[in-house]
């Protein structure tokens, strides 16, 4: 497209921006998106900004920067910007290095760990999924290579910024161009032809979930979003939009999602620090990977120390060399039930469980806020108390079971003291104890609505999704507008595949959401606002109920 065109009734189109309107924009983009304009990608944007004027009839540079200002992230206008700056592309077995890593050593190697500590769950996210093959392969990954994967709690989520990509992920029909590193043998088994296309299966289909999410914004680790208590992390080729300083903040938050000894995978070509806080460095062949240390590891040193990751598959005598596999990205003779690997010298994996706390400060409280052991209704003294609140917002679940075991007999009586225990046992793996409290907790006080809203988390956390939408619907009926459990029951039931259902608890969430404070913040969640909540509410609606 060139900036001299004849627009509408023969009236000449806008003007090229102006160099400091254009810095403006590419200024506006990375603070809205985090993405970074670089000086040999100014032609693309001089054209996308043009389309932008002639698409949504917008006058020149600076109209178009006025009207973008309060535009919600899932505006048509936002979607048209980010997909002309922006490559969608992808295909699967994407990366046939990273993809032989994660078949041959850290799912077996994770799956054996897992399996000694009776913990048959996965947890993997895939940041930036674009259209979703990514998310595919990993499901496709997992159906080899778990034999028993029925009995599996597996949680795989694909997330973007680009609600056009997640629409298209959700369809899961892709072209014969996708498939150009698939062997036919998975196509064949994973994929059903239809019109010069390929459409992913039910089996797949039903593993993966989709959500829209921007990585620059602070709504992750969170029970919202379903990114706690994560085994992995993929993010391939994200970081080449960002700069530097949006990398190490997007790093840190990632390292909260994980798990001690999960491990976050990052593209070839991507962005990266030397040294991730909180995690090592290892290498496997060429490529790099971070694993985040666990509490019985030391910090990590002021230099990366590159461990090499053996491959169960390979032989003893390769490391440091290129493993004697095959360079396709899979091989057509590769088994459906890959035989577990030789577990890794890390301890052993906690529970991926992580409920979110209730919030103990709150600006401004809500209404329905109980008095967070108040002085005046409690004995004990303030210090322990202080300690306690300050354990839970740092989501120090150990130490605050300590400090909580520490408070006077008549302060162990107070009502919350029963959602404490409740939510500490809960991210602590302990479901089963977890649940009990929540029950304690109900026949000491059945109408309090916040217990049921734990309990139902709880509930989701270990699988037992009948009981955890009854928890939820308890909520409710104490309750018409509890927010956070109108959210929890609506993403529950689009998961299950009852998506008008769904769709009507969201927008009942978001109908409640209007009656609270912008600065509320949301039960069970880590600092996130009603606000923020309300923003994730319309995305998810914007993606189920376009």
């Amino acid at each position: 497209m060139t900036w001299e065109h004849t627009g509408k009734g023969g009236q000449q189109g806008p003007s090229p921006p102006d160099p400091e309107c254009r810095a403006k924009v590419v200024a506006f983009i990375s603070q809205r998106t985090g993405i970074v304009i670089r000086p040999h990608q100014l032609d693309n944007l001089n054209e996308t900004l043009a389309a932008l004027y002639e698409r949504f009839n917008l006058a020149d540079c600076q109209a178009l920067l006025n009207h973008f200002q309060n535009l919600p992230d899932t505006s048509p206008e936002l979607e048209f910007l980010i997909s002309r700056i922006t490559v969608g592309e992808s295909y699967f077995f994407r990366d046939e290095n990273q993809i032989a890593f994660l078949r041959d050593t850290w799912l077996p190697q994770t799956v054996a760990a897992k399996r000694e500590a009776g913990e048959l769950s996965l947890r993997i996210w895939s940041a930036g999924c674009s259209n979703g093959q990514e998310v595919v392969t990993l499901a496709i990954l997992l159906q080899e290579t778990i034999p028993d994967h029925p009995l599996w709690k597996i949680h795989l989520l694909g997330s973007d910024i680009n609600t056009n990509s997640l629409s298209q992920a959700m369809i899961g029909r892709y072209p014969e161009w996708s498939f150009r590193a698939t062997p036919m043998t998975l196509r064949q088994r994973y994929f059903i032809s239809e019109n010069n296309a390929w459409r992913v299966n039910e089996t797949i289909r039903s593993m993966s979930q989709f959500a829209y999410l921007n990585l620059v914004d602070d709504t992750f680790p969170s029970v919202l979003s379903q990114t706690n208590g994560l085994d992995l992390i993929l993010c391939r080729n994200v970081f080449i939009y960002f700069d530097p300083e949006t990398v190490r903040r997007v790093l840190a938050k990632f390292v909260d999602c994980l798990v001690p000894g999960g491990y976050l995978i990052l593209g070839a070509s991507d962005l990266v620090l030397d040294q991730v806080p909180g995690c090592e460095a290892r290498l496997h062949g060429d490529h790099l990977y971070f694993r985040k240390l666990t509490e019985a590891e030391s910090s990590p040193p002021a230099q990366p120390s590159w461990q090499e990751i053996s491959s169960p598959r390979s032989s003893p005598g390769w490391k440091g060399k290129s493993p004697p596999t095959s360079t396709t990205a899979l091989k057509e003779s590769w088994p459906p039930s890959a035989k577990p690997g030789k577990r890794s010298s890390a301890q052993p994996l906690p529970p991926a469980s992580k409920v979110g706390i209730f919030t103990a400060t709150q600006a401004p409280s809500t209404p329905d806020t109980p008095a967070l052991l108040d002085p005046s209704t409690t004995r004990g003294t303030a210090s322990t108390r202080q300690q306690l609140i300050t354990r839970l917002a740092r989501e120090e679940w150990q130490e605050a079971l300590a400090e909580l075991e520490q408070l006077a007999e008549g302060e162990k009586q107070h009502p919350l003291m029963g959602q404490f225990q409740a939510k500490i046992m809960a991210n602590l793996g302990q479901m089963d104890q977890a649940l009990e409290l929540c029950q304690t907790a109900i026949a000491a006080d059945p109408t309090d609505k916040h217990i049921y809203l734990i309990q139902g988390q709880a509930f989701l956390e270990a699988g037992r999704f009948g009981e955890a939408e009854k928890s939820l619907r308890r909520g409710i009926f104490l309750d018409r507008g509890f927010v956070e459990c109108h959210f929890h029951l609506g993403m529950h039931l689009i998961q299950s595949k009852r998506r008008q259902a769904g769709i009507k608890a969201l927008k009942n969430a978001a109908r409640a959401i209007q009656s609270g404070h912008p600065d509320w913040q949301v039960h069970n969640a880590r600092a996130i606002s009603y606000s923020q909540l309300a923003s994730v509410l319309q995305k998810e609606l914007s993606v189920y109920d376009p």
